[in-house]
């Protein structure tokens, strides 16, 4: 995965001045839970993608020792495999599975099977990969004088919000990321909207944050 990403190296940057017990991460969790939170989301996507192959099992239950879907369990004392369960049983995988032919990364064909659009799916995954690096605060961009002012920035400062850091990357050095840069131009506007455009915040809808 991370060949194929290499944003996900990011994740483990630090810097020299940070003091022993302190993290370097905006959002307050270590770099390794930030990796594995980005690495978990990017799972997630491929297990939706095989929502009636293995997709409802590995989403739910996660793999065993060889990496294959878990199943079903039949019965078990242990409470979360429990809840697994319940999620497994109560949810609407049709509906999921629709969302991502909404959007495009799946497509129904016209014998009713399901293909993966490839150059959609890979910009999801791209996405999900950088998404969250400018938590990194060691990456964090300070605005140059020919870019100022810049959403509320002026010249020398350093940009301090990770979303507002990614876009101004993602506009000025897009070249810096590989995973980015590899994308049709028309799939980086894809990925430039969802940063900054939007004004809209997902994570705080299905937390109910205001």
């Amino acid at each position: 995965v991370r060949r194929a990403f290499p944003e996900l190296a990011l994740y483990t940057v630090s810097r020299a001045d940070v003091r022993a017990g302190q993290t370097d991460i905006s959002s307050g969790l270590s770099a390794e839970e930030e990796y594995r939170r980005t690495l978990g989301a990017m799972f997630a996507v491929y297990w939706l993608a095989r929502i009636g192959i293995d997709g409802e099992r590995g989403f739910s239950f996660g793999v065993d020792e060889g990496w294959k879907a878990k199943p079903v369990p039949i019965d078990s004392d242990d409470a979360t495999e429990m809840k697994r369960l319940k999620f497994y049983q109560g949810q609407d995988w049709d509906l999921l599975q629709q969302l991502l032919i909404d959007a495009k990364m799946l497509r129904r064909t016209e014998l009713g099977e399901i293909e993966v659009e490839v150059e959609r799916t890979a910009t999801m995954l791209a996405l999900t990969a950088i998404h969250d690096v400018f938590k990194v605060e060691a990456l964090l961009p300070t605005v140059r004088v020919d870019d100022a002012p810049f959403r509320g920035y002026d010249a020398g400062d350093v940009i301090n919000d990770h979303d507002v850091a990614m876009y101004y990357v993602l506009d000025y050095f897009p070249d810096s990321l590989p995973s980015f840069k590899a994308l049709s131009e028309a799939q980086r506007h894809s990925v430039v909207f969802t940063q900054n455009r939007m004004c809209f915040n997902h994570g705080w809808l299905v937390q109910a944050e205001a």
